[in-house]
């Protein structure tokens, strides 16, 4: 900053910086509490106008303490609420997403004419699932495995070369 045209020295801007920052000082509230209770140590030096004025900043000092620690505690409650509401947000979302139908795909296998050959699922998750076949029933109801007379393929299969063998000598 000049004045009239002349420039501050070092040592005037250094004194003038001295001057604001112990202004600054003085205004923090731990110093101005650390002063309040130097003051209140010694109450028997002081007159009762002063104790009076004295009793009064502590009783301000005190307000402020407790305005200011309300406020904190507000805003903690509200940091608290918001991390509540984002849990059950979450939460919810989560269920919700869990209780989403799955997009399986079914897929029809055929062969050069369009007869079906066979089929497939794919689950959401990309499993692959072949049905199982299904069970024909006989004309009586039975299952073929439950007939009486069935024969399985292989057994079927090893009878016609036993008699082939025997045909055959």
């Amino acid at each position: 900053m000049r004045r009239s045209g002349m420039a501050l020295s070092n040592a005037q801007r250094q004194a003038r910086w001295r001057v604001k920052r112990d202004a600054r000082e003085k205004l923090r509230p731990e110093v101005i509490e650390a002063a309040l209770v130097q003051q209140a140590e010694h109450p028997a030096a002081l007159s009762d106008a002063d104790r009076l004025a004295l009793a009064d900043k502590i009783a301000n000092a005190a307000m402020h303490h407790l305005h200011r620690s309300q406020e904190l505690a507000q805003l903690a409650r509200r940091v608290r609420t918001f991390v509540t509401h984002t849990c059950i947000a979450l939460a919810l979302l989560t269920m919700l997403a869990a209780l989403a139908p799955t997009r399986a795909q079914d897929t029809i296998f055929h062969d050069a004419h369009g007869r079906t050959t066979g089929s497939a699922r794919t689950d959401s998750n990309g499993r692959h699932h072949v049905p199982r076949p299904r069970r024909t029933r006989d004309r009586h109801g039975a299952h073929r495995s439950q007939r009486c007379d069935h024969v399985p393929r292989r057994q079927r299969a090893r009878h016609r070369f036993d008699q082939e063998m025997k045909a055959n000598g």
